[in-house]
């Protein structure tokens, strides 16, 4: 993870940790709940990065906590079933 996120911060001007998530990474895309089990490592590394103050880093944290819960669908965490599903499984 360190790599993926200090590379970014340093070269390609990523500024926040959403960028590094869903812009650099696609983590915010392909798994919203390994993205939200990353983001305390990756806000340590863009905190060392940018030069964060505490209160500055949690604000970055709490903004990609809200972009993150943005990205989740409607009905996850339990099962949805879908208008012809049981077409389908005919």
């Amino acid at each position: 993870v360190e790599a993926e996120v200090a590379f970014p911060c340093r070269h390609e001007f990523a500024q926040t940790p959403i960028d590094v998530l869903a812009q650099r990474t696609r983590l915010s895309f392909l798994d919203v709940t390994a993205a939200r089990a990353a983001l305390p490592r990756v806000m340590e590394i863009m905190a060392l990065e940018k030069g964060w103050d505490a209160e500055q880093a949690r604000d970055e944290s709490e903004r990609c906590e809200t972009y993150l819960d943005s990205m989740l669908m409607p009905g996850a965490g339990r099962a949805v079933k879908h208008p012809g599903a049981e077409v389908l499984a005919a």
